[in-house]
């Protein structure tokens, strides 16, 4: 709003007086149809001022544009663009699915919910499938790939980033049925090392790990 208020304050140029004034001339000439009327000057005038608010914008917005480019989220997790305005960025991580490091049998949970308008009853009911387990979950991030994203910040802001993710990593978890199921476990181990190209171990647990009597933490650690 005030950059609109700010282009139709702001007195025109000799040069673009001159532009307006040959378009209200061109208006005044052109032979008007009942499909297209003459257009008044005060019109000509707003659509030549909304030219000027329109290619002030875009100038304006590519330096907004290039700062959300380099926001960490966006710089970690990539974006997607379809259009000229955003441009496409390549993600710096890649985060593969938790898969438990043994076989797993799952259990049957029923709920209800309840309708207050229903005097008996449940207003619904339905089961669903859980399990427990050690999981492994493994991230990559690219330093080099993330400090481009970030707009070519140094190696130790991308390593401030990534020590800050992988604390993120242990620490968090999914806040889905948390109130049935209080899934507040924090990781146990976090390794973390550096190589020129990312390495999974997810292969080591093609044999599922066996539990012996202190049981499957112990014995995967």
């Amino acid at each position: 709003m005030e950059l609109v208020k700010k282009i139709y304050s702001e007195p025109l140029s000799d040069k673009e007086s001159e532009q307006l004034q040959k378009l209200i001339s061109k208006e005044q000439t052109r032979k008007p149809t009942k499909a297209k009327p003459r257009k008044t000057d005060e019109e000509i005038k707003d659509e030549y001022f909304l030219k000027k608010i329109s290619s002030a914008i875009k100038d304006d917005s590519s330096a907004l544009i290039k700062a959300c480019g380099n926001t960490a989220d966006i710089a970690l997790s990539g974006r997607m663009a379809t259009s000229g305005l955003m441009s496409t960025i390549d993600g710096a991580m890649s985060i593969a699915h938790a898969i438990t490091t043994h076989t797993v049998d799952s259990d049957i949970d029923w709920f209800t919910a309840v309708d207050d308008l229903q005097p008996l009853g449940s207003g619904h009911l339905d089961t669903q499938e859980f399990s427990a387990g050690v999981f492994y979950r493994y991230a990559s991030l690219n330093l080099a790939q993330l400090q481009e994203n970030l707009g070519g910040v140094d190696r130790s802001k991308a390593l401030e980033v990534a020590a800050h993710l992988a604390h993120l990593l242990a620490t968090e978890t999914p806040n889905a049925k948390q109130r049935t199921f209080a899934a507040f476990n924090p990781a146990d181990l976090v390794m973390v090392n550096f190589s020129d190209v990312p390495i999974s171990l997810a292969n080591a647990f093609e044999a599922p790990v066996r539990a012996d009597k202190d049981g499957f933490l112990k014995t995967v650690n």
